[in-house]
């Protein structure tokens, strides 16, 4: 135990005072990995629905795999909530599956497309996320508060329906919920299985209106997208970062 956690502690060490990471890795292993459906046919989907901020975005990112119990509380929600929305689910990543969990995990009941089949989108892999976020209909985002997601949804306006899961997930929802309250936490947890009620409750109110933590997603996303041009604060501290490694090589 003493050599695992010195080993730990100069792993860390080496992590903060290091300039970056290397990986071991090459191009076509790296490649952007296509969307199993296109773009186009999502956003003809979406253009269907007439009124804004009224669809829900449902997806908890590339490694997170709900169980069979927690997969068949948010089928019933939204089923009950009968809320527009598109929900991107994938087969679990190989030693990743949750305790006892099998890869049926990634399936919906057929009842459920069935009977959503004109307010509800389900589809399986890689998909056009940002393209989504960005669409005039969608008003909110259910995620597990992966960094990447959370950025991603910061950057259309809309609001986050927040369920940490594991690691960084619960600093990231106390960063959106509490601090800057673009957010609104749902439940959070490993294990823990949503209350039908409550979370269909939370769907419906999350579109369709125009709540205090809406408000900021919207008016945060716009400070976000000109924080990128020239002259703005990323792009400046981009450059910052450029001339501070050419500098230093």
């Amino acid at each position: 135990m003493m050599k695992l956690s010195t080993s730990i502690r100069c792993m860390h060490v080496a992590n903060v005072t290091s300039r970056g990471v290397i990986v071991n890795t090459f191009p076509e292993l790296d490649g952007e990995k296509s969307p199993k459906i296109s773009a186009d046919k999502v956003i003809g989907w979406l253009d269907m629905c007439k009124e804004d901020n009224s669809v829900v975005s449902v997806g908890f990112g590339s490694q997170i795999n709900l169980t069979g119990t927690q997969m068949e509380a948010l089928v019933n929600a939204l089923d009950e909530s009968e809320v527009w929305f598109v929900w991107a689910i994938k087969k679990p990543m190989k030693g990743v599956l949750q305790m006892g969990e099998t890869d049926d995990t990634s399936m919906v009941p057929t009842w459920f497309e069935d009977r959503t089949a004109r307010t509800g989108l389900v589809f399986r892999g890689w998909v056009p996320q940002v393209a989504i976020f960005r669409h005039r209909t969608v008003g909110s985002y259910f995620t597990h508060c992966g960094w990447n997601s959370m950025l991603e949804g910061i950057f259309s306006g809309v609001l986050l329906l927040a369920w940490p899961i594991q690691a960084d997930h619960f600093n990231n929802a106390r960063l959106m919920v509490d601090k800057l309250g673009l957010a609104v936490q749902v439940c959070e947890g490993l294990s823990t299985v949503p209350k039908l009620t409550e979370l269909a409750k939370v769907l419906v109110e999350s579109v369709g209106q125009t709540s205090p933590e809406m408000a900021h997603a919207m008016e945060l996303g716009k400070v976000a997208l000109k924080s990128t041009s020239p002259g703005r604060s990323s792009h400046i501290a981009l450059d910052a970062l450029v001339k501070d490694l050419s500098s230093t090589y």
